[in-house]
């Protein structure tokens, strides 16, 4: 368990933070934001990355009729349009052979919404929920019991 103490804007003391271990084989419950980085993450399909080399290529005219115009008319026809497409997989699932070495990291983190919780327990649903019931409950009781005591202090104060 590691505890580390940090100034909270709102108290005159420390904040105390409590981690726990998770063990391997552990049950989680999770809500969170999760996103996976490494290769593929963006998940694109081999036709979606070759189209979109393609596309690159189509930009740099003169680079692609000097590499595959081989009948030198200046102009890339169907046999050469050919070979562009099987240079341009070639180079998708090679770069893809080269990343394939490369981790996937799966990430859980807290949402850009302010009123979205995170929470990472290895409690299950149900017993978290009614852990926070119970302590809603027992928050309402003592403000039933405190606000009218701080009430009746007052006016005992500037009833004088």
């Amino acid at each position: 368990m590691i505890k580390a103490r940090q100034k909270s804007f709102f108290t005159s003391g420390n904040y105390r933070y409590t981690e726990k271990r998770i063990h391997q084989d552990e049950n989680i419950y999770a809500l969170g934001n999760f996103r996976t980085v490494g290769p593929d993450a963006d998940m694109q399909t081999i036709r979606q990355s070759v189209s979109r080399l393609l596309s690159a290529w189509k930009g740099q005219q003169q680079a692609l009729l000097e590499k595959f115009d081989s009948n030198q008319d200046g102009e890339i026809d169907i046999r050469e349009w050919e070979q562009v497409r099987k240079a341009a997989h070639e180079s998708v699932m090679r770069e893809r052979l080269e990343k394939a070495v490369e981790p996937i990291t799966h990430l859980l983190e807290k949402t850009i919404h302010r009123h979205q919780p995170f929470i990472l327990s290895t409690k299950p649903q149900k017993a978290l929920s009614r852990r926070f019931r119970i302590f809603a409950g027992l928050s309402l009781v003592v403000f039933v019991i405190v606000a009218p005591l701080f009430i009746w202090m007052l006016f005992v104060r500037f009833s004088v």
